[in-house]
This record gives C-alpha cells, structure tokens and sequence, in this order.
C-alpha cells in the first residue's frame, strides 16, 4: 500500500484579517458545500476503487485549503 501523499499547504495559515475578509468568506463557504457534495458522492454503493480513491484525493485537497483558514496554534 502506497502511503498517502502529505500536503505541507496546512503548515501556512491566513492571517487574521484574511480569516476574516469576505472574499475568504464566500470561498470557503464554496469549497465546505463542495466538500460535502464529495463526501455524498463518495458513499455511492457503486463506485470503483479508483473513482473512490480519486474523490478521496479531492477531498483531502479541499480539507487542507479550507484549514488555512484556521486559527494558527500557539
């Protein structure tokens, strides 16, 4: 098994007036209703284990952008 692919873009968050500027607003409001579209689709009973693995791929991408958003630990 091939371990999962690390993404260094959590390590870099947005400042506090990013955080709360209204374009990241709107945006993050579009990736966490995306996000949740790609979680409904991955539970289709139907899927391959490629098109599975390849959602999970998009979701992991969009979790990490949306944790830039988040308050940076102390």
């Amino acid at each position: 098994m091939i371990a999962p692919v690390k993404l260094f873009i959590a390590e870099d968050y947005l400042t506090k007036d990013d955080r709360t500027s209204p374009v990241w607003l709107r945006l993050k409001d579009r990736l966490d209703k995306k996000l949740e579209a790609l979680r409904k689709a991955n539970d289709h009973p139907k899927l391959t284990d490629v098109e599975t693995a390849t959602l999970r791929g998009h979701i992991q991408c969009l979790k990490e952008v949306i944790s830039l958003g988040d308050e940076p630990p102390a």
